[in-house]
């Protein structure tokens, strides 16, 4: 799970292929057993178009606006593309003109967790290599993903403490509600839903204000409560790991499950990290939003859900079973080889 990263390039040039890998009932339960996740939990489903792509085709409506820099993490930009979507649109009702960078990139967070150490000082001097132009100028750089901010004031600063870019984005480095709670977005029109349930996760409680979610959303015209329940169980890979699911599970019941449990059918869940949001639909089955999405809907800027996976599981069938195919095709081709093998060990052995 460390080479996330890596693993999910890999996934974005075929999607739909490995969607069936990792959703297929019986291939998902072997994927599952390889990499030492919980046959109780679902592996999320890859995304048909990154957000990188998609970004690739935008059209900038502030061109001369003031730059924001927003950093498509792992997460958001190949399984929840539609969360960096919604953010692009929120930063630019408020007259921003975004960027991303010019490159795949990662915090490295995944890599360093599980100990690898070299892999992941070599990814963070590329970040720093490829966001040193951005830094030199001061631009914003905006995070989706808690964890990822937590890597960039904390763990880059401590891992190169004489690299002035690493101060530099220590500094600039924001989350998306702080940014848009320091700058401010207003609307006249009134929300779809008028309250919200947000679950903040650890790392926002420890290197962000923890409010900011909820101040974004009341000037919106939504009335938001802060779940006071803390960790969500998830933590990262920690809750798909086989032999922490039940601990995941019973974090997750000391508090959150039974107040999500009472809360109306009706009302939006609110949660920004990826851990979180998966804990909460997996274990609930309700849809959670990202805080840039729920803004995006309240300011009427919300893009269209992801098209109905219908057609993919039809295109997925059909890789595996051309998959299938070729497996079969290649053990029959290497049939003759055997049998010719064979008799000839059972020639040598008459003899």
């Amino acid at each position: 799970m460390g080479m996330i990263y890596w693993w999910s390039r890999a996934a974005s040039r075929m999607p739909v292929l490995a969607n069936f890998l990792t959703q297929a009932p019986r291939l998902s339960a072997l994927v599952k057993w390889g990499g030492g996740v919980s046959q109780q939990r679902r592996i999320p489903p890859y995304a048909r178009e990154t957000f990188r792509d998609w970004f690739g085709r935008h059209t900038s409506p502030n061109p001369h606006g003031p730059a924001v820099l927003l950093f498509p993490d792992t997460f958001n930009n190949f399984f929840r593309p539609e969360t960096a979507i919604a953010a692009v649109r929120v930063l630019e009702a408020g007259g921003w003109h975004v960027v991303i960078p010019p490159k795949s990139l990662c915090c490295a967070r995944p890599l360093y967790d599980w100990g690898m150490l070299e892999r992941a000082d070599a990814l963070l001097r590329d970040l720093l290599d490829t966001l040193e132009p951005d830094l030199a100028r001061g631009t914003p750089i905006v995070g989706l993903e808690p964890a990822c901010l937590a890597a960039f004031r904390d763990e880059v600063p401590a891992l190169f403490p004489r690299d002035e870019r690493a101060r530099r984005l220590k500094e600039h480095s924001f989350l998306f509600s702080e940014f848009v709670a320091e700058h401010g977005i207003e609307t006249d029109q009134p929300p779809r839903r008028r309250k919200a349930l947000i679950q903040v996760h650890c790392h926002e409680h420890a290197l962000a204000p923890p409010k900011a979610e909820e101040k974004v959303l009341q000037q919106l015209g939504v009335a938001a409560e802060i779940m006071p329940n803390g960790c969500c169980g998830m933590a990262g890979s920690f809750g798909f790991e086989a032999a922490k699911y039940p601990w995941s599970v019973k974090i997750a019941e000391h508090a959150l499950l039974p107040r999500l449990r009472q809360a109306e059918p009706d009302i939006a869940i609110i949660a920004s990290s990826f851990s979180c949001r998966e804990q909460i639909e997996q274990l609930t089955g309700r849809r959670t939003q990202h805080v840039a999405e729920a803004m995006a809907d309240a300011l009427g800027v919300l893009p269209p859900p992801p098209p109905p996976r219908a057609f993919d599981r039809q295109f997925a069938t059909a890789a595996g079973i051309l998959a299938l195919g070729v497996v079969i095709g290649a053990a029959l081709s290497a049939l003759p080889l055997f049998r010719s093998t064979a008799w000839q060990l059972r020639a040598a052995s008459a003899r």
